[in-house]
């Protein structure tokens, strides 16, 4: 009998995404190797998978039209988005989303259309678009569903065709990006989007793996990874801090003009109506995001200029007291009459590190760091709730600097996002933190100070490979610089000491050495006397900070 989708609908696309999401998670694991460098920090499967879930929670209570399925879909990705690859995850999902808007259905040309729109939204949302990744995966996948539905093909035979271009893609990455080369792997976002095109395609093509030509997922029934409730924040939440919100209505509509809209004029005068106000460009409509204390004003304001829908008004100060209750946070002290005029969210793991951070000035913590990448919601409820006229966000890791962007751009307050690397940088930047000055003054500073500061990492392979033409053994010890090898072998301390001569020059006055989790205070302090002996006249700090996967940060002034 045939099973095959002619249409895509509402519970056919939610469907599918479940379908995707368990094929996604049977493969989170091997993702996950496919680091670059083989340091037991890979996540990317982990934060597609949990980026996935998180836009499945929210399609689940979403209504049964596609495309208020795929609203859903799209919104919940940008709320649970980890890591690089989740946020470019979720802005595919988004431009999905916009191109199927108010339909209840789809054939193979409207789904074709729309992920092309995802690329394209995609593609934009990232500062200097990289071939060889994800992003490379999901544009050839959609050229392919665009020219088989022009070529007549029905939904099965474009999500076949798209399929089959996004696994030539992945391939060819290692010939795209030297590093992908060098380590002997396929990119890893674009390794997650295949498995996602193939749970999808699967379930949308007939149901029946072996009529579609695509690999079965063998093996038991596939349950999705366990995803962790939000992480409370530590030290963020304030009741006053949401009881002084000025314009505490987050208002959100699109305006289908009655008239040629005039967009610049209309970001004039909707800015004297309230905060974070985003007015996207469409295709003979426009899409409205303000915080107001006012919507009654603004909604006023839209229909005197055309046709409202989708309006969304959402009562912040209300939000926050519920999740408060939900995830049984307690009432926050009264806050100080002197409040910080800046505060600081920062990304950190470890004991020790959280200690370090909070003593140096952090108004809160993100858990968070490599392998386990705070989602973009966890890092807005963070922002959200510490007091201060602005704040500055340090993500301690290249991969969540996407997913702080995001937040950064949806937090509702002025936020500036410091790129530190990692948790090395972030102390070195916040030990000269003076929360009294401007804003903007404040981060222009801590950046000077970020280019001035001199990191690195040690850690231990997670796999034989071969780095900067060095053969790697698994177990060996990396002391590395960025993406800098600086040594490989068998011994701790060797390697520390490797990397602290790489990092301080004649001119280099401190060495902080940061010992991490599973490391003795004793052979710390011994590592410690050693350097000591070896640099005369630099001072040597040692801080413990319980940080996973790295014995030892070393930050050099």
């Amino acid at each position: 009998m045939e099973l095959e989708l002619r249409e895509l609908d509402g519970p056919a696309l939610l469907a599918a995404a479940e379908a995707a999401a368990e094929r996604l998670a049977l493969h989170e694991a091997e993702v996950n190797a496919l680091n670059v460098f083989p340091v037991p920090d890979g996540d990317t499967g982990n934060n597609m998978s949990q980026t996935v879930q998180g836009a499945l929670r929210e399609a689940h209570r979403a209504g049964p039209a596609l495309g208020e399925v795929a609203r859903a879909l799209a919104q919940g990705a940008l709320m649970g988005a980890r890591g690089n690859s989740g946020v470019i995850l979720s802005q595919l999902l988004r431009g999905f989303a916009e191109a199927l808007r108010g339909r209840e259905r789809a054939g193979a040309s409207e789904v074709a259309a729309a992920m092309e729109r995802g690329v394209e939204t995609a593609y934009r949302a990232v500062m200097k678009p990289v071939e060889g990744t994800i992003l490379t995966v999901a544009r050839r996948a959609a050229e392919a569903a665009v020219a088989a539905a022009g070529g007549g093909a029905g939904l099965a035979g474009v999500l076949r065709e798209a399929l089959a271009a996004a696994r030539e893609a992945l391939a060819e990455t290692p010939r795209q990006l030297e590093v992908l080369a060098r380590a002997g792997v396929v990119d890893s976002g674009g390794q997650g989007l295949v498995y996602l095109l193939e749970g999808a395609a699967e379930r949308m093509g007939t149901g029946r793996p072996s009529e579609t030509g695509l690999p079965s997922a063998a093996g038991p029934a596939v349950v999705p990874a366990a995803v962790p409730e939000p992480a409370a924040p530590p030290a963020g939440y304030r009741e006053e801090a949401l009881e002084s919100l000025k314009e505490p209505y987050e208002t959100e509509f699109f305006l289908v003009p009655a008239v040629a809209p005039d967009f610049a004029g209309w970001r004039r005068e909707l800015a004297g109506m309230g905060s974070s106000l985003v007015v996207v460009e469409g295709d003979r409509l426009a899409r409205v995001h303000i915080h107001t204390a006012d919507p009654g004003r603004v909604l006023s304001w839209a229909v005197a200029r055309g046709e409202l829908r989708d309006v969304s008004v959402v009562n912040l100060r209300l939000q926050g007291e519920a999740y408060a209750r939900e995830n049984g946070l307690a009432p926050a002290p009264a806050v100080s009459a002197e409040a910080p005029r800046v505060a600081v969210v920062a990304v950190v793991q470890g004991d020790g590190m959280e200690h370090l951070y909070r003593s140096l000035g952090a108004s809160a913590l993100v858990r968070g760091g490599p392998s386990m990448n705070p989602s973009t919601e966890e890092i807005l409820s963070a922002l959200r709730q510490v007091p201060g006229e602005g704040v500055i966000l340090l993500p301690n890791h290249a991969n969540i600097f996407l997913a702080a962007q995001q937040a950064a751009r949806l937090a509702g307050r002025r936020v500036e996002v410091v790129p530190t690397r990692d948790m090395a940088q972030g102390m070195a930047v916040l030990m000269s933190f003076a929360p009294g000055r401007d804003l903007e003054a404040e981060a222009a500073r801590m950046k000077d100070v970020l280019a001035e500061v001199r990191t690195g990492m040690v850690t231990r392979a997670a796999r034989d490979a071969v780095l900067d033409g060095v053969r790697v053994r698994e177990g060996d010890f990396l002391a590395l610089r960025g993406e800098e090898l600086v040594h490989a072998g068998p011994g701790l301390e060797e390697a520390v000491v490797a990397l602290v001569e790489r990092l301080a020059g004649e001119e280099a006055r401190a060495v902080t050495l940061i010992y991490g989790d599973g490391v003795e205070e004793v052979g710390a302090r011994q590592l410690a006397e050693r350097l000591e002996s070896l640099k005369p006249g630099c001072e040597v700090r040692l801080e413990r900070g319980d940080q996973p996967f790295y014995p030892f940060l070393v930050a050099v002034e």
